[in-house]
């Protein structure tokens, strides 16, 4: 029997994520709060019952856009959330369950984002910290090594003061990069719903008093996220991004994490292939599958495909941030 509940109100819901070895932040009503609070999206989760034991869930999200369309994805802003297995066969119930609510929501197609696929739309990246920080290879260490002689240096906070000064930063990247910024309210609401109940924490990179380097790391049980980061292109000789980087995972090992998953990449952006590898992070594939109701398989959207990049570059602040967020609802 599959159940349909409300995972921003159902009081079994964490309690079940966290009993799956594979569960991160993404599968949690923290991070579904954050869809809801930031997008609207409705958020819905699959339960897989039998015999009075829960043999698999899945969080699912409806997104409604006159710009891309009406549709299911677990989950969006998400790298990977897909179905948490406990028991065999379960996924495939739990994706034809998901068809079955695309039919009844009126949804064009459901987007199920799982660890695995023989040909992945991105690559994941996961750092073993069992042997922390012994693991990292020499120019890593060098690199942290170059900063902490510069004179920078980090804290951990996670309040709303630290997640500002990383905004800063993430605005002036993001448009480095020619891609609209996510809007301030996501980040308030991560500060809300996981900062601020114990799930995760900013660290800063500072040169005197000013923050030159951040990163948002995300964290649940066994398993923590590097979710995002951003630094001031000026300093970037100073290798301040290995340092805050070193120091967020320092923090997520004391914290209890076994793994810090690295986030997706594209498989055609080299550059960052080449940094996350430097870490003696392990890969792995991350599999996007679209269906329609009828079971129809469609190719995965594009992703990360550069179509505003000439025009984020050349907006001024205040408009790129008015178009991240007229446009981020639509998108992922």
């Amino acid at each position: 029997m599959i159940r349909l509940v409300d995972p921003l109100t159902n009081p079994d819901w964490d309690s079940l994520v966290a009993g799956h070895p594979d569960a991160t932040i993404f599968h949690s009503s923290a991070w579904a709060s954050v869809l809801h609070d930031s997008y609207g999206h409705e958020i819905f989760g699959l339960i897989d019952v039998h015999g009075g034991s829960t043999h698999g869930l899945l969080p699912i999200a409806g997104v409604r856009s006159w710009l891309t369309g009406r549709r299911g994805v677990s989950l969006p802003f998400s790298d990977h959330a897909g179905v948490l297995e406990f028991r065999q066969k379960s996924a495939s119930r739990l994706a034809n369950a998901a068809r079955l609510l695309a039919r009844d929501r009126g949804w064009h197609h459901v987007e199920l984002r799982t660890r695995r696929g023989a040909r992945p739309t991105f690559i994941g990246h996961e750092l073993d910290l069992s042997e922390f920080p012994a693991c990292l290879p020499a120019p890593v260490r060098r690199g942290v090594q170059k900063a902490v002689r510069s004179g920078l240096t980090t804290d951990v906070q996670s309040g709303r003061d630290a997640l500002e000064e990383f905004y800063r930063l993430h605005v002036a990247t993001r448009r480095r990069h020619g891609v609209p910024p996510q809007p301030w309210k996501f980040f308030e609401s991560i500060q809300r719903h996981v900062l601020s109940n114990g799930l995760g924490f900013v660290v800063l990179a500072r040169s005197g008093s000013q923050a030159i380097a951040a990163s948002v790391f995300l964290v649940w049980g066994h398993s923590a996220v590097f979710k995002f980061g951003a630094s001031d292109l000026t300093f970037q000789s100073l290798r301040p991004n290995n340092l805050v980087l070193w120091t967020g995972l320092r923090e997520a090992a004391r914290r209890g994490a076994q793994f810090v998953d690295f986030g997706r990449t594209s498989p055609g952006n080299i550059g960052l292939l080449r940094f996350k590898r430097g870490w003696s992070t392990r890969e792995f594939p991350i599999h996007y599958e679209r269906q329609t109701p009828n079971g129809e398989s469609l190719p995965a959207m594009a992703k990360e495909a550069g179509w505003s990049n000439g025009i984020c570059r050349n907006l001024p602040g205040t408009l790129n941030r008015w178009f991240g967020a007229a446009a981020y609802r639509h998108l992922d």
